[in-house]
């Protein structure tokens, strides 16, 4: 049978929706900068090493410190948010791209808008990917923007996995010259033959970057509380209206 999809149409009707977007974010913040420091002390690298290979490490690392880093942030919705004020302990300078967050927002945050989406790529030493997947930011990062990073740079992905290029970016990454941590991919579970898989600077986790199992159960209780608002004719949380239903989906 068909597969039964909310549209926009439901909202018009009368369909109030909501999600838990806005209280799982912290969460996937929480495991963004889980994934931004790995990439930065390599963890990838020295875990092969010691385990696969029995190495100890050499003289040079390489490892390097989130303190005063900067970071760019592709797309600035409810994560972005909040892994911005998760970081401000390390001090880096965030920019982000997200035509759709206004200039105050990001004021608010003291967050830098980048002036194009090259621009944001290519001036970040941490670049975290967390835009929406849409039919407009599918593979919308490609070869050409992920060679646009600097050397030595992380890529981090715990958005869409679609949003990326998976062949672009397997082909990066094999060159060895950037850090890459992963939580999302183009399909799920990831084939067990992915070069991502096998490759010493990439770090990978099984989609798993949302709420654990001992938060998890505040999303859900907060979820029933939303139904208990809806029935007595309170105001529901995290409404999703029209144009954030059509920006997300």
């Amino acid at each position: 049978s068909a597969k039964k999809q909310i549209t926009a149409e439901h909202l018009d009707a009368g369909l109030v929706l909501s999600t838990w977007g806005a209280w799982v974010a912290p969460y996937v913040a929480e495991c963004a900068l889980l994934l931004m420091l790995n990439a930065l002390r390599k963890v990838a690298h020295w875990g092969h090493q010691l385990k696969a290979k029995g190495i100890w490490r050499d003289r040079v690392t390489h490892n390097r410190s989130l303190f005063g880093r900067r970071v760019g942030i592709h797309g600035f919705g409810g994560v972005a948010r909040s892994l911005t004020k998760l970081m401000q302990p390390f001090d880096p300078v965030v920019t982000t791209w997200d035509p759709w967050v206004d200039d105050a927002v990001l004021a608010d945050y003291n967050v830098k808008r980048a002036a194009s989406v090259e621009a944001l790529f290519a001036e970040s030493e941490v670049m975290v990917e967390l835009l929406p997947l849409t039919s407009q930011t599918e593979r919308m990062v490609d070869e050409k923007l992920l060679r646009l990073l600097p050397k030595g740079s992380c890529f981090i992905n715990i958005g869409r996995g679609a949003v990326v290029d998976e062949v672009a970016l397997i082909k990066v990454a094999s060159e060895g010259q950037i850090e890459v941590a992963l939580d999302v991919y183009t399909q799920e579970p990831l084939p067990v033959d992915s070069p991502l898989r096998t490759l010493p600077n990439v770090f990978l986790l099984p989609h798993m970057g949302g709420a654990t199992i001992d938060r998890g159960i505040d999303c859900g209780q907060r979820a029933l509380r939303n139904v208990e608002r809806y029935l007595a004719g309170e105001t529901v949380e995290n409404v999703v209206d029209r144009p954030a239903f059509e920006r997300a989906t």
